[in-house]
């Protein structure tokens, strides 16, 4: 009887085992940004009004283009963009191109790159998009920090989904009214 117990055990250990090293596999730092579900780049040319470029980010729901001349990466036009270099201007957002607006000069990745170093840009560079570029300068991604939280999500779901609504502490009560 004891023996069984023991081999139940046992096997219960390596079950716990095995999955601690998948959980740590799966969310490895050093894991290429190829394993997340990262965006399709969404491109426009440099000659794009900024008006064009608002529709596009709207139809979509994205918060970044990326701006190319002859299908190679010249900078990202983002929402912040559109916010701090835009907005009230008084621009003729008809006439005006993404080019002369845009964040040029960008940090990018490539696929083969690990997640670390998107999170590094990210957390130091204060940026939420990465773009991802081939060996020709091509984009062929885009990373955000909806990205990276949607895969570790994907591993904590159960965690995530059964939480209780409201976080446990200590003296917490619901306020009245709205």
């Amino acid at each position: 009887m004891q023996d069984g117990l023991n081999d139940e055990l046992q096997i219960m250990d390596e079950i716990e085992q095995q999955k601690d090293i998948e959980m740590e596999e799966a969310i490895s730092l050093e894991a290429p940004l190829s394993i997340l579900s990262v965006s399709d780049p969404v491109t426009v040319q440099e000659a794009t009004s900024i008006q064009t470029g608002i529709n596009i980010l709207q139809e979509k729901s994205i918060g970044c283009l990326m701006v190319v001349r002859n299908n190679k990466l010249t900078g990202i036009f983002t929402e912040r963009d559109m916010m701090l270099k835009v907005a009230g201007k008084g621009l003729d957002w008809t006439q005006e191109k993404v080019s002369s607006y845009m964040t040029g000069d960008v940090e990018t990745l490539k696929m083969e790159d690990p997640i670390a170093y998107a999170l590094n840009k990210m957390v130091v560079g204060g940026f939420r998009h990465v773009p991802i570029i081939d060996n020709d300068a091509k984009p062929v991604g885009l990373i955000s920090v909806k990205d990276i939280i949607n895969h570790i999500g994907n591993y904590f779901s159960k965690d995530i989904i059964n939480l209780s609504p409201q976080p446990l502490r200590e003296n917490y009560s619901p306020r009245d009214g709205g």
